[in-house]
C-alpha cells in the first residue's frame, strides 16, 4: 500500500511539471454543425487570431444559427460573426 502510495506522489509530480497545450498565435478551422431539431448540416469555418484580439466566425446557412437567425429570420444566405 505504502508503495502504491509513493508511486502516485512520484506520478503525480511529474505530470503536474508538463506544460499546458498552447494555441497557434492565429489559425483557421472548418467544422459541420448539425442541426438536433430537423437533421440540416451547415459548414463552419472559424479564423481565430489571437495577436489582433479578433475571431471571425463564417456559417455557409445563417438559419441554423442563434443570433443569424434572430437578426434576419429564415434568410438562407451565409451569415459571419465578428467578434473582438
Amino acid at each position: 500500500m505504502i508503495k502504491l502510495l509513493v508511486y502516485l506522489i512520484g506520478l503525480t509530480a511529474v505530470l503536474s511539471q508538463v506544460d499546458p497545450p498552447v494555441w497557434p498565435e492565429a489559425f483557421t478551422q472548418a467544422s459541420v454543425e448539425t442541426s438536433h431539431v430537423d437533421g440540416s448540416r451547415v459548414n463552419i469555418l472559424l479564423h481565430y487570431d489571437s495577436k489582433h484580439d479578433m475571431e471571425r466566425i463564417d456559417f455557409s446557412v445563417g438559419t441554423n444559427d442563434v443570433l443569424c437567425d434572430t437578426l434576419l429570420p429564415g434568410v438562407t444566405t451565409p451569415c459571419i460573426h465578428l467578434v473582438r
